[in-house]
């Protein structure tokens, strides 16, 4: 007798009873002599399964259950088949034949009595299996010894009475429920099928997840609510709520989390509606319900409006972390209105992805009040700047059920509802993720049905039961591991952690040559001594269970057992690891790693710092560390007390009238110029606020700060993205700041924050934007503020200079607390937890180190003013308020924590007293230095408002030096605005210097994109053409090509097969000795870099590329990279490779055939201005090569290039055409036609035939843009590349790309259409997109600086796209001042030859070269008023010139030049 199995009372189960009559049936096989581990290992394969999920009772003695399994085996088969193919829930109670008289089943459906009811009972011939599929039960177990029969034996069963017996709890389930939480300790629940998972945390925040692809936004460093959540409205009392413990809403008045292996179970009482939220999965297929029901416990009837919210990303965390925007920009969407269903698809954007489509559907159950709903964008449905409840739900707006397109996608699902007293209403959220959209759609219908989500909950518990029975695991080991995943996958509120050496950092890539990413979670568990194995162990089994929730992370187990011969604990654990059959995880991504023996301190240190959980071995359980580990971090939180409360009242809204608006050039009432064109002032309130972003740039060469309206952005020293001091956001609807003022009058308890975010009162906020710094203007309490953003000429620090004008007749006190979210990295996410902070009262400083940086980097903050407080802890400073209501505005003073270790931030308090109608001037320091004496030492200097003052003044001049070396006076005040110092300011501060934007943060330098932001700089600056020149040729390969981009500050580069990259250094170096005739740059002795050469069919390789020893002048570095490029197709056209100047084009070349018409006009005057050059070096054997190459690609363009009325864009791998009348998508393109002109290359008719069908195709006079191409790829047979994945009319799919469009203004100038590139010219000029507040809200963006895009279709046509951070800003200097203005500067000449309309009579340019002045005034001779160029006569101090051209010398003079246009 093995066992016996006893019934005790529990709950509802059906169990299934098979009786096998073993003496019938025989087996060749046998498995009696197996030994234990042999069966163990047997059982665990689940070879004998059969498609049943489930697995033994770990009570279950193997050895006999591999014997019977054997010599019984057709039987045993069959029964797992029928229990596996069969709806066990669902089935009627009754007995089941299976093999006839060998196997039979009794379903039944009962309640489990108590144990002292039942008797033992055993049987010979037959075999008892009970699979229980609902419900729980506990049995009893004993052996012959303790039993004594007590009825004879018949027929196969004996009933016992045991002396004793051990009761076993199936206790594979657990529920953890709080009605009240504590906000200091993480809590959250992780629920899952095999393909889907659900992480969310006590407040309703946390994403879901199909297979590596996050559903929904979510990250560490959004200071929003991010979740799938309900909002809910009563409409009689306007209350609104969500489901959950989001920040936003009214609280509850009662909550209640039930927190279970397969659900997550809300309950809310709000007044008289009861809600509860039931979260679960589908048992196998990546669905996921969110079922709302509500409950009127009133006794009137409520109507209220139920939305369901989610922001959609369908990509991988990290792709979405590194550039949000972008990664909004491949989603679209579909309605299907018969199901009331939003289908998301997000296209792939490489060849490794695949498309993902996503359905949303929002069912009442019981029929709701009026149309279903939906929004998907998420300006509408949120509002610009808006922190709170989102303004549709506020506002009751009706949602508008438009698809279109939209750049900041959400779902957005709303029904209304009635419900009487006493009655319930049910609402189902539910989502359905895959690959293909007709499954994807047919899993959703699947849930539409009432009855399936109940049965699906009914089986999701069995089936979680199941799962935790075949892993061993059971109800307390659940409770532990859910709480260690609470630890894993959210930063701690309170630290636990310990900082061994403040003074030392430990950079994550020390981790990589033991296999370390540091990219996932990770699980530290240390061991020193084999009598600790069993926590090892148990480790082991919360990482099974963690990847069977597809939680992915790395456990590190540290053996610190000092070496011996024996090693006991290595073979323990590794003995513990084969125990288990997952030996395939060692040293793998996201597996199992066993360090032994390390000696390096600072390694281990590294290891505990970075790990996310550490666990000490020697421990008891991992339940009671984790306890103890809790209780530590409460005893670990600071309090501290609250300010005396004054009641605070808004008697009427304060206004002092700081900016005066009605002489300001365009005014459109968001803004407008100052009258000398060099602000933009703005003035923003609570119900005017900009259409979207509209940013500044702060920077010097290395240091640099990006502000915005709401005072938001973020602030980097020397690699805007490798290094960011504060968080970037990348959300234009939101604007969450990284850097906060916030103000408190001590008096009345108002508060308030200084920029309009994210704290905003009743009162205007007024901007002003200038040439190197940002000024900030508001008036609260009768206090007037204003605060001067600059950045110093050469320091790494950025100033807040602030100056308070107390109004009032009495003294005020004030509090100031300066509030950052450090990041000192790439990104928050790897740095939150990892910041350890420390205040120096002496120096009146605070310092942060990210301690997983290895280089030195100090971040600090300073000011004038004393230190009161600080906090690093955003747990303590936020709490359920926020940034946008802190209650650490409200406590006496911060509690000094530190934020290693925890959800960290930097908030540091200073109390302000200003004397009656006085001024008082602060300084607020954020800056970062290598050490801390250079810290104070900056800190100290700009302590000194003095000195503050006196470096704004030398800020303001740097820039006004720098910019106004060129001005203009046109008849056009928009032209005279953007080159009188707008676009210059944009390609030095935010190209050359910042390298970044709102809308982008790179931080890297791109080979080709630099450059040319030097054609337009050389005009202000030749020097810094020259400097970029050499840098760019020290990123050239040996073999001639380049980095298409790379961080300078880490060597790391990308080597790609982009074709045109490498030509722009021969171009820029041309146009550089064109300028200046300088040709000594050409024996400029440069160095190469060294790398391995692309292998074929590897298109990309991100790597670190050091210099060579090769070191060539500037001249073979042209030539090698013309010889490299000189690769051609059977048109004897280029190799387009991975892609030319588009590189959305990526994929028309791969396979090394597809071909660029655009590159072969590209390379055609590359060679046209290389050739004198060559000559020039005496270098004939090139020059005739060169003009050979020249003469046949011309004949090739004008032949395989020429598609009838316009040039071919590109040929592909598989001879498809772009740019072709044949298409249906990309019909033209705008560059080969361009370019025909720009080059000289095309023939003359064809040029003009091909600008006239630009014109006709690619020119929208209604919305103001040039296309680069038309139509936009969506749907054809064409596969160009990521080109495709955008949405069309979206940047190079179809909308305006900028760069294009200004190559377009070029060629019209080249062909003397002076009306044509004039009237473009000012087409695409920003400040004529936004004249109006109607033409504002339609372009968007900001006005004074040019976008790189346009958008040219549906409902985002005419908006602009991303600004500050493009190429065209020096292209559009070049076509202004040289194309249109007609100044022309060759070898150090000055010559005039204008491209202007016929009604302009006269224009004036002044330009300063070196320390000489140069003012030019251009005119009509008198009658002549045509467009088309005449001839010129040039006078020089009223002396006639010549040659119509003057040497341009630095002698500190001033020259008058006259221009007559004959």
């Amino acid at each position: 007798m093995k066992s016996n199995f006893v019934f005790s009372s529990s709950s509802l189960f059906i169990g299934l009873f098979l009786f096998f009559f073993t003496e019938n049936v025989c087996s060749q096989e046998s498995a009696d002599n197996w030994t234990l581990k042999q069966a163990r290992q047997w059982t665990q394969k689940q070879e004998w399964a059969n498609g049943l999920k489930a697995m033994p009772h770990k009570t279950t003695d193997y050895q006999e259950f591999a014997s019977q399994y054997h010599k019984n085996k057709k039987v045993w088969d069959k029964t797992f088949q029928w229990l596996a193919t069969h709806d066990l829930v669902n089935m009627p109670a009754g007995r089941y034949e299976v093999d006839g008289e060998h196997c039979y089943i009794n379903v039944q459906d009962a309640t489990t009595q108590d144990v002292s009811k039942h008797k033992i009972e055993a049987h010979r011939h037959g075999i008892d299996l009970q699979y229980v599929v609902k419900g729980t039960e506990r049995f009893g177990i004993t052996s012959a010894e303790y039993a004594e029969p007590i009825t004879e034996y018949k027929p196969d069963v004996t009933f016992y009475k045991a002396k004793k017996i051990k009761y076993v709890d199936y206790d594979d389930y657990a529920v953890r429920k709080y009605n009240k939480l504590n906000e200091n300790l993480n809590i959250s629940n992780v629920i899952s099928n095999d393909k889907y998972t659900i992480v969310m945390n006590q407040f309703g925040n946390g994403y879901s997840k199909f297979e590596d692809l996050q559903i929904n936004r979510y990250s560490s460093e959004n200071e929003q609510n991010q979740g799938i959540f309900f909002y809910i409205k009563n409409i009689r009392n306007k209350k609104i709520w969500t489901n959950t413990l989001a920040s936003i809403g009214s609280k509850p008045d009662k909550i209640n989390l039930e927190l279970a292996p397969e659900m997550n179970k809300i309950k809310r009482q709000d007044e008289n509606i009861e809600t509860i939220t039931k979260i679960i999965t589908d048992t196998d297929e990546p669905v996921e319900i969110r079922r709302l029901e509500l409950k009127n416990i009133g006794n009137t009837e409520e109507i209220l409006e139920i939305t369901g919210f989610l922001e959609p990303i369908l990509s991988v965390q990290k792709q979405d972390l590194a550039h949000p925007a972008f990664n909004n920009l491949f989603i679209n969407f579909e309605y299907l209105d018969a199901l009331n269903t939003l289908v998301v698809k997000r296209k792939a954007h490489t060849e490794k992805e695949k498309d993902v489509y996503m359905a949303v559907t929002l069912v009442s159950e019981e029929g709701g009040v009026g149309e279903p709903e939906f929004e998907i964008d998420k300006e509408k449905f949120v509002g610009r700047c808006n922190y709170n409840i989102p303004n549709e739900v506020k506002n009751s707006i009706p949602f508008s059920r438009k698809l279109g397109y939209t750049t900041d996608p959400i779902v957005a699902m709303k029904q209304t509802v009635r419900i009487e007293p006493e009655k319930v209403a049910n609402i189902d959220f539910i989502i359905s993720v895959g690959y293909f959209k007709e499954e994807v759609i047919k899993n959703l219908a699947k849930f539409t049905n009432n009855q399936n989500i109940k049965r699906t909950e009914e089986l999701l518990k069995a089936k979680v039961e199941a799962e935790n029975r075949y892993l061993g695991v059971k109800g307390q080991d659940i409770i532990t591991y859910q709480k260690m995943l609470s630890y894993l996958l959210f930063v701690p509120k309170v630290s636990i952690k310990r900082v061994f050496n403040k003074d030392h950092s430990y950079e994550t890539s020390e981790l990589w040559k033991y296999g370390i990413s540091g990219d996932l979670p990770i699980l530290l568990v240390k061991i020193k001594d084999i009598n600790d194995i069993d926590i090892v162990k148990e480790a082991l089994n919360a990482y099974e269970y963690f990847r069977a929730k597809n939680i992915i992370i790395d456990l590190v187990i540290l053996n610190e057992e000092k070496e011996s011969y024996e090693n006991y604990v290595k073979d323990a654990v590794q003995s513990a690891i084969l125990n288990k059959n997952i030996a395939y995880l060692l040293n793998i991504s996201g597996g199992i790693f066993c360090l032994n023996n390390i000696e390096n301190k600072q390694e281990k240190r590294l290891l505990e710092q970075r790990a996310n959980l550490v666990i000490n071995a020697n421990c008891s359980s991992l339940k009671q560390y984790v306890e103890d580990m809790e209780a530590r971090m409460l005893d670990n939180v600071k309090e501290t007390g609250k300010d005396v409360e004054n009641i605070y009242f808004n008697i009427e809204k304060e206004e002092q009238s700081i900016q005066n608006m009605d002489n300001l050039k365009y005014y459109n009432e968001y803004g407008g110029f100052s009258e000398d064109g060099k602000e933009y002032l703005i003035t923003v309130n609570k119900n005017n606020k900009t259409p979207t972003v509209w940013s500044h740039i702060l920077a010097n060469k290395n240091f640099g700060t990006l502000t915005t309206e709401g005072m938001g952005g973020y602030t980097w020293k020397t690699n805007c993205r490798t290094n960011r001091l504060t968080s970037w956001s990348n959300n234009q609807v939101t604007d969450i700041p990284s850097e906060i003022i916030y103000l408190k009058d001590m008096e009345t308890n108002k508060k308030w924050s200084l920029g309009f975010n994210p704290m905003p009162d009743e009162n205007n906020y007024y901007i002003t934007y200038g040439f190197g710094y940002a000024k900030y203007n508001h008036t609260s309490s009768q206090i007037k503020q204003t605060v001067e953003v600059f950045v110093p000429t050469e320091e790494n620090v950025k100033i807040n200079l602030i100056t308070l004008e107390n109004k009032n007749p009495q003294r005020k006190r004030l509090k100031l607390i300066y509030y950052i979210k450090p990041v000192i990295g790439e990104n928050i996410s790897n740095s939150n937890g990892n910041i350890n902070i420390e205040y120096n009262q002496k120096s009146n400083l605070i310092t942060a180190v990210n301690m997983i940086e290895k280089e030195p980097k100090i971040l600090y903050v300073s000011s004038s003013e004393k230190i009161n407080s600080y906090t690093g802890s955003r747990t303590s400073f936020e709490k359920n308020g926020g940034i946008s209501n802190p209650e650490g505005l409200d406590q006496i003073e911060l509690n000094r924590e530190n934020s290693y270790g925890e959800d960290g931030i930097i908030a540091v308090e200073f109390y302000v007293t200003i004397e009656a109608f006085e001024t008082k001037k602060i300084s607020l320091l954020l800056g970062e230095e290598n050490t801390k004496e250079e810290c104070q030492d900056i800190a100290y200097k700009y302590a000194n408002i003095s000195n503050c003052k006196d470096e704004c003044i030398n800020v303001k001049k740097y820039w006004e030096n720098l910019v106004n070396r060129i001005q203009v006076k046109t008849p056009v005040e928009s032209i005279n605005i953007l080159l009188n110092g707008w676009l210059m300011y944009q390609v030095i501060a935010s190209r050359l210097y910042a390298r970044t934007g709102f809308y982008q943060s790179g931080g890297a330098y791109g080979f080709r994109d630099q450059l040319q932001d030097t054609l337009g700089i050389k005009y202000v600056e030749p020097k810094i053409m020259r400097k970029q020149i050499l840098l760019h040729a020290n990123h050239q390969f040996e073999e001639g090509d380049v980095e298409h981009w790379w961080h300078e500050e880490t060597n790391k580069g990308i080597r790609t097969r982009i074709s045109d990259d490498l030509l722009w250094l021969a171009y820029v170096v041309c146009d550089y000795i064109e300028f200046t005739g300088d040709y000594s740059i050409l024996e400029e002795q440069i160095k190469y870099k060294k790398g391995k050469v692309l292998a074929e069919g590897e298109n990309e390789r991100y790597d670190l590329y050091l210099d060579s020893n090769l070191q060539e002048s500037i001249y073979n570095h042209c030539i090698r990279a013309i010889e490299k490029a000189l690769n051609f197709g059977e048109h004897n056209l280029p190799k387009i490779g991975t892609g030319d100047w588009n590189d959305g084009l990526s994929n028309v070349g791969t396979k090394g055939i597809g071909e660029s018409v655009w590159l072969g006009f590209f390379m055609y005057d590359v060679l046209n201005k290389f050739i004198p050059i060559c000559r020039m070096k005496n270098d004939e054997e090139k020059a005739q090569k060169y003009e050979l190459i020249q003469e046949q690609l011309k004949k090739a363009l004008n032949t395989y290039g020429w598609d009838n009325r316009w040039y071919k864009r590109a040929y592909t791998d598989f001879g498809d055409v772009l740019g072709s009348l044949q298409n249906e998508e990309c019909r033209i393109d705008s560059i080969s036609q361009s370019w025909s002109v720009i080059s000289g290359a095309g023939d003359n008719d064809k040029k003009y035939i091909a600008m006239e069908s630009l014109e006709n195709h690619l020119v929208d006079k209604e919305i103001g843009i040039i296309k680069l191409l038309d139509p936009p790829f969506e749907k054809s047979k064409l596969e160009p590349g990521y080109i495709k994945s955008y949405l069309p009319g979206t940047r190079e799919n179809g909308g305006q790309y900028t760069h294009s469009a200004i190559w377009t203004i070029i060629a019209e100038a080249m062909l003397n259409s002076n009306e044509k590139a004039y009237e473009y010219y000012r087409m695409i000029n920003p400040i004529e997109h936004a004249k109006t507040r109607e033409e504002a809200k339609k372009y968007k963006v900001e006005p004074y600086v040019i976008s790189a895009d346009i958008y040219g279709q549906g409902n985002l046509a005419g908006r602009g796209g991303w600004t500050w951070y493009t190429g065209s800003g020096s292209w559009m200097i070049v076509a202004g001042v040289k194309y249109i203005l007609g100044l022309e500067i060759k070898d150090g000449y000055l010559s005039m030859n204008p491209h202007i309309p016929g009604f302009w009579k006269e224009y004036e340019i002044k330009y300063k070269y070196g320390e000489s002045i140069y003012n030019i005034q251009v005119a009509r001779k008198k009658g002549q008023s045509t467009s088309f160029n005449s001839e010129v006569e040039m006078y020089c101090n009223n002396q006639r010139i010549e040659q119509n051209k003057i040497r341009l010398e630095n002698n500190g003079k001033i020259y008058n030049i006259n221009v007559i246009i004959q």
